[in-house]
């Protein structure tokens, strides 16, 4: 029978998963290696220290989230009330407070538990199995990787309460995490994801492009553009490297190369897309030995700036 959910509380669970149907196989989410699991997950842990070194790990292997602090116990103590005996008209008058053992009045004393009063413990949720917390960890991680939110909005005090008051038992990571651990973690994924993509299709078109930023620092980027086994098509970006080298024909060429050989794709391209630029089209043509055609936009641009 496969073990239970509760049992797995290592963070390291936040990267592999039970094989099916089988409580004996651990998968890694990041690489789809098959490794053996039977009670301790040091197996599991020396797989990412082995395969997996970017992705930093907390020293303890149950070491988790903080999560809420609860508040102290829930008080409990016992209210008495003193009922009082009319003698005159047998009625009952009653006042609350403590037991009194000196009293002109004959009186009875009944206990009553006091009101419970509130606290936060009240209002905790269960914690988090590992599934559903991995969940919430892949939402959160779209708001960097496609919403390219800053990692320091995990820091905002508003940000901080909208996540606790839409699930308190949620462990918000910190920054630190995200860009050590989630992060890397992520983007392993992505690439062999895109690797075993790339595998199955016979060709490609690659485009490339190079551009410097306000402070001056250069950038090459190259982007493939193919159709999967469904025929939809599919653009994944290869590369995109800060260019420090001059940039002359032999340099791109290089840089490109090594952008190809990386994929495996140096026998996949059917062509290459750039702007009209001298030094990439020679870089494409002589240095890469590769088909070239001319962006149309570029192309457009150039005219109408000679028109002017």
């Amino acid at each position: 029978m496969p073990r239970k959910e509760s049992a797995k509380k290592s963070e390291i669970w936040n990267f592999f998963e039970m094989k099916p149907k089988s409580d004996r196989i651990a998968v890694c989410n990041i690489c789809k290696t098959e490794l053996s699991y039977k009670s301790s997950s040091n197996n599991l842990r020396k797989h990412m220290l082995r395969k997996h070194p970017q992705v930093r790990l907390n020293s303890s292997e149950n070491e988790t989230r903080p999560m809420i602090s609860s508040a102290s116990e829930v008080d409990t103590n016992v209210q008495f009330m003193e009922v009082h005996t009319n003698k005159h008209d047998g009625e009952l008058s009653s006042t609350s407070g403590t037991a009194s053992t000196s009293s002109s009045n004959p009186k009875t004393i009944i206990s009553k538990p006091a009101k419970m009063q509130s606290t936060v413990s009240t209002f905790l949720h269960k914690k988090l199995g590992v599934t559903a917390r991995k969940t919430i960890d892949e939402a959160l991680m779209l708001l960097f990787t496609h919403d390219f939110q800053p990692f320091s909005i995990v820091e905002d005090f508003g940000f901080r309460k909208f996540v606790s008051a839409l699930n308190p038992s949620y462990g918000l990571p910190n920054r630190k995490t995200i860009t050590n651990t989630l992060l890397p973690a992520k983007y392993e994924e992505v690439y062999n994801n895109t690797k075993k993509e790339l595998e199955g299709v016979d060709s490609v078109t690659l485009t490339t492009d190079c551009w410097t930023s306000s402070t001056t620092e250069s950038f090459l980027a190259v982007t493939a553009h193919f159709l999967d086994n469904k025929f939809k098509l599919k653009h994944r970006v290869l590369g995109c490297e800060s260019f420090s080298e001059r940039h002359t024909s032999a340099n791109l060429a290089s840089a490109i190369r090594n952008i190809l050989v990386e994929w495996d794709l140096e026998n996949k391209v059917l062509i290459f897309i750039s702007d009209n630029a001298a030094n990439i089209k020679k870089a494409i043509k002589e240095d890469l030995q590769q088909k070239h055609f001319g962006s149309y936009a570029h192309t457009i641009n150039l005219i109408v700036q000679n028109s002017l």
